[in-house]
């Protein structure tokens, strides 16, 4: 019998030293477990708890749960973690920890649950926890709010006007400084209360956890006003310059009427359509020629437009175009050079101007010189009319006639290209590219297609130049 109670007592200690093994072994294994993976694991092994210890799998897959969750637990942790250097010590009460896990447990399940739960149950369930007083109260504030909207839709001057209605109204004469139309006050301004109502009243906002209250006063009805008239910006005009100059009366050749004649109404058309300053020059020596244009060139230094006018006898010498002074003879080709002034020089003038450059040669008059004069070279060409021009970029040069074709007098007070130019400046909000071609068509139409006039250089597509505008 004493035999027996011994073994029993061997078997008793030995159970109970297995399950503190057990225990403390499923304590200090994997102390760090802030994730829950032992209960997880346990789940699914369908093992009982603090049995783990018996199943070699499972250690390994708690210890690869907590990896996976912790995202950044490393090696070194999860080693000491098993040691029982981080979470929690193997020493604390067995007890205890199963405490905890039956407190953590629920709780954790429990929060899971909630969350799952649709979002219109967890509103019931929060609204179910508002007292019924102050349900009551909510209830009571958003249907005030929704009969005052009401309200104030019906008001006669805030609903919507019909077609003859605003035809009526939009020419109110303007009221005072503070009145502002009727749908800038509905669209910016809180709602109005009708005359003999309530004139105070207070609302609770319900879509905000703060209470919130709106004051909405009575004010006198909006007063509809007229638009009021864009204002236009005053634009400064471009100071615009011409020189222009007539040579008719010559020392050794015929007379040329025309070209005082055009000369003279050139200028003043210039002067009538707005520019600052307009000089007329006729019937100039070389010396002189030449001091006009550097008078001119001083000038046309504060322009933005600088525009020269020629009109008397041109020449084409060895590819350079000439405009001939009324003093000279031209006797020999190699004179040209010496008695009459190349057309350069014009472009050198009006290169200070900022915008336009603008030259138009009528000289492309039968040349009288040519029959009289002496080739001291043979291969030297002096052809009729003037040659091809090739400006550089922002320079206008305008032909009576195209390069190697002779520009004709007419029988009337001004030549056809004179007679056209003159014509088509007198109409407004016509663009300068636009305007001479309309020229060449009036002159083509006036002579049966023997005279064209042609346009030479390029001018800025950004930017649109007007003789003259409304």
């Amino acid at each position: 019998m004493r035999t027996l109670k011994n073994r029993l007592k061997a078997v008793t200690v030995a159970a109970i030293f297995v399950a503190s093994v057990d225990v403390a072994s499923a304590a200090g294994n994997y102390p760090y477990d802030p994730f829950g993976c032992r209960l997880k694991i346990r789940t699914e092994m369908g093992i009982a708890p603090w049995t783990g210890n018996r199943y070699p799998a499972f250690w390994p897959r708690v210890g690869r749960c907590i990896a996976a969750h912790g995202n950044g637990v490393t090696a070194t942790q999860l080693a000491a973690s098993r040691a029982g250097g981080e979470a929690r010590s193997v020493r604390e009460p067995v007890v205890e920890r199963k405490r905890k896990t039956r407190e953590v447990e629920p709780r954790q399940i429990e929060a899971h649950a909630a969350e799952s739960r649709p979002t219109e149950t967890r509103l019931s369930e929060a609204r179910r926890r508002v007292s019924p007083a102050r349900q009551a109260e909510l209830e009571h504030q958003t249907e005030a709010l929704a009969d005052l909207k009401q309200e104030h839709f019906n008001r006669p001057q805030d609903r919507p006007l019909s077609a003859p209605q605003i035809s009526e109204t939009s020419h109110v004469s303007e009221s005072k400084s503070t009145s502002v139309p009727a749908q800038a006050t509905e669209a910016q301004s809180p709602p109005t209360q009708p005359t003999g109502t309530q004139p105070t009243v207070s609302i609770a906002s319900t879509a905000s956890s703060a209470a919130a209250s709106a004051v909405v006063q009575t004010a006198p009805a909006p007063v509809r006003l007229s638009a009021l008239p864009s204002q236009q910006v005053a634009v400064p005009p471009s100071r615009r310059v011409a020189l222009v100059i007539g040579n008719g009366k010559y020392d050794h050749v015929a007379t040329l009427p025309h070209a005082t004649n055009d000369a003279e109404a050139l200028a003043q058309a210039l002067e009538t359509i707005g520019f600052q300053s307009v000089t007329l020059r006729e019937n100039l020596t070389r010396d002189q020629t030449l001091s006009a244009l550097a008078d001119f060139a001083r000038v046309a230094d504060t322009a933005d437009w600088a525009a020269v006018y020629y009109s008397g006898h041109g020449i084409e010498f060895r590819g350079a175009n000439y405009m001939v002074p009324v003093d000279a003879r031209l006797r020999v080709d190699r004179d040209v050079d010496l008695e009459t002034v190349d057309v350069g020089k014009v472009l050198s003038a009006i290169e200070g101007a900022r915008k336009l450059k603008l030259v138009i040669l009528d000289a492309c008059r039968d040349n009288p010189f040519l029959d009289q004069m002496k080739r001291t070279v043979a291969t030297r060409a002096i052809t009729r009319g003037l040659a091809r021009a090739e400006p550089e970029t922002g320079v206008l040069i305008v032909y009576a006639a195209k390069h190697g074709e002779v520009a004709l007098d007419g029988s009337s007070r001004n030549s056809p290209f004179a007679a056209a130019l003159l014509n088509r400046l007198q109409t407004p909000n016509l663009e300068i590219r636009r305007l001479f071609d309309l020229v060449r068509d009036d002159v083509l139409t006036t002579t049966n297609r023997r005279q064209q006039p042609f346009s030479y250089g390029s001018l800025s597509g950004s930017e649109e130049f007007f003789f003259q505008t409304n």
